[in-house]
């Protein structure tokens, strides 16, 4: 039987965006198709659960797309034949929403004054930016319905409006990118 001699890369990083590949290789030509089966040791990452060996061929190839996560994590890949296993491990950057921020914190509703909320993601946004969706509970306050982060920034900032209230009212802000969700609270009095 074939055993598994190494494994490239031994490390990679990845996140939502990109989907790599893992490959192992082998010590002898498989001579003929075979899968070999392929586990993880959580649920960072999607696998089609085997790699591909062609005939003739030394190795197996099969794709990685991160799931959300919050701060970064990693991820042990093991390919296992007959008469051997052999493990590396992938590292998965953040690829969520970090941070949501609000200043002021609190407001008279219907006041003069702007309200800048500023969210944050794990890493920088992916070519074409990245749009974060965003929500509210309470009252005497709205929040434009998205933000898009530019490429290449971890940033982005939009207003808040608010409007008078007959009593206080704390108003819970949701920023939301990838389905992790970074929330903040604004405080707004008659």
């Amino acid at each position: 039987m074939v055993s598994i001699e190494s494994a490239l890369p031994g490390t990679e990083r990845i996140g939502r965006r990109r989907v790599p590949t893992c490959e192992f290789w082998f010590t002898k030509n498989a001579p003929s198709a075979f899968d070999i089966p392929i586990s993880k040791s959580n649920g960072i990452v999607t696998i089609a659960g085997y790699a591909r060996v062609n005939p003739g061929m030394k190795s197996g190839i099969f794709s990685i797309l991160a799931n959300p996560v919050r701060p970064d994590s990693s991820v042990a890949l093991t390919a296992q034949t007959a008469t051997s296993s052999l493990s590396r491990t992938v590292y998965v950057k953040g690829n969520g929403a970090y941070s949501l921020k609000i200043s002021p914190t609190s407001v008279v509703g219907g006041a003069r004054g702007t309200v800048l909320g500023t969210v944050t993601l794990y890493a920088n946004a992916p070519t074409g930016g990245a749009v974060v969706t965003l929500s509210k509970t309470g009252i005497g306050a709205s929040v434009p319905a998205s933000v898009t982060i530019p490429a290449g920034s971890k940033t982005g900032t939009f207003i808040i409006s608010h409007s008078a209230v007959q009593i206080t009212s704390i108003v819970n802000v949701k920023a939301t990118y990838n389905s992790i969700t970074a929330t903040a609270n604004l405080l707004v009095t008659p």
